[in-house]
């Protein structure tokens, strides 16, 4: 009987954790994008709702470089550095025929279960031509990256972008 009931009990709160995580207050970066949860898959958008602490910053920080390099580059597709997953971030000039980006990148969150990283950014990115129309603009486009931590050595392994 003892074994049962702890057997209950444990159910219970695996049931009021899930309920939890799905029903709990949730940040304005989760509500604003809420129409998109389907495109990131609804468990990797219950990510989004993690608060960034200081150590999560410390382990963002270099990927989420390489994503405002991806997303602010201004280039052409062949002398492109940036690395594979990142450079669907990128608008290549020889592709929109521009010749200035502007863009702003926010860092909303980063969360890490079991190795597997998620870094969630906002970025809106403007890129104009010579008579300083807009070419192509991305506004308030959430993206997320994924990543893996192999013994401290992250690396980015998919980036999906919100249609």
């Amino acid at each position: 009987m003892k074994k049962f009931l702890l057997f209950l009990f444990a159910i219970i709160i695996t049931i009021c954790a899930i309920l939890w995580c799905f029903m709990g207050q949730k940040s304005d970066a989760y509500d604003k994008h809420k129409k998109y949860r389907q495109t990131f898959g609804v468990i990797q958008y219950e990510t989004l709702n993690h608060s960034l602490s200081d150590s999560d910053m410390k382990k963002a920080e270099p990927v989420f470089e390489k994503a405002k390099r991806a997303i602010s580059y201004s280039g052409n597709e062949k002398d492109c550095k940036i690395e594979k997953p990142l450079i669907s971030l990128c608008r290549f000039t020889d592709e929109y025929n521009y010749t200035k980006n502007v863009s702003d990148v926010e860092l909303l969150t980063y969360k890490e279960i079991n190795s597997v990283g998620f870094l969630w950014v906002e970025y809106t990115r403007e890129c104009f031509n010579d008579n300083g129309e807009v070419v192509t603009g991305s506004y308030n486009t959430l993206c997320l990256i994924k990543t893996k931590n192999d013994d401290g050595n992250i690396s980015i392994e998919d980036v999906i972008i919100e249609p």
